[in-house]
């Protein structure tokens, strides 16, 4: 005999997110890992706008919080785990994903460029700094 069990958060999020592309011309490109970097990620993805992030890390001062008691839906919740839920989130959109680098110059123009530290440099319509 076999048991399914269909508990709410149990099931298996499928991870979507892509590295990021130096060859795409991304509708927005965001700078920034922290949960404004993140939640424009989300709204951008939804939107069907093309997306790519930089962030040297996930989470930004959140990652280094031990708890966060003005969150609004939470009473208080630690740090890591809400940077957890918000990178699930990202997660389950294609965005074009690039962690672990910092950008290092912008240029403005009709086309946004960011060069990293990872030696590429990025291309966008729109820039959203965090």
């Amino acid at each position: 005999m076999e048991l399914t069990f269909n508990l709410p958060g149990l099931e298996t999020i499928e991870q979507r997110t892509v590295p990021l592309d130096s060859s795409i011309l991304y509708d927005v490109l965001i700078v920034g890992g922290g949960p404004a970097a993140l939640t424009a990620a989300v709204y951008c993805m939804r939107k069907g706008v093309k997306t790519g992030l930089i962030t040297l890390d996930v989470g930004g001062q959140v990652a280094e919080t031990s708890t966060v008691e003005n969150y609004m839906g939470y009473s208080h919740i630690e740090g890591t785990t809400l940077v957890q839920r918000f990178k699930e989130q990202v997660e389950q959109f294609e965005i074009g994903f690039l962690q672990g680098y910092k950008a290092t110059k912008v240029i403005d123009g009709n086309i946004k460029k960011v060069e990293c530290e990872d030696g590429n440099v990025y291309q966008a319509k729109s820039l959203i700094i965090t």
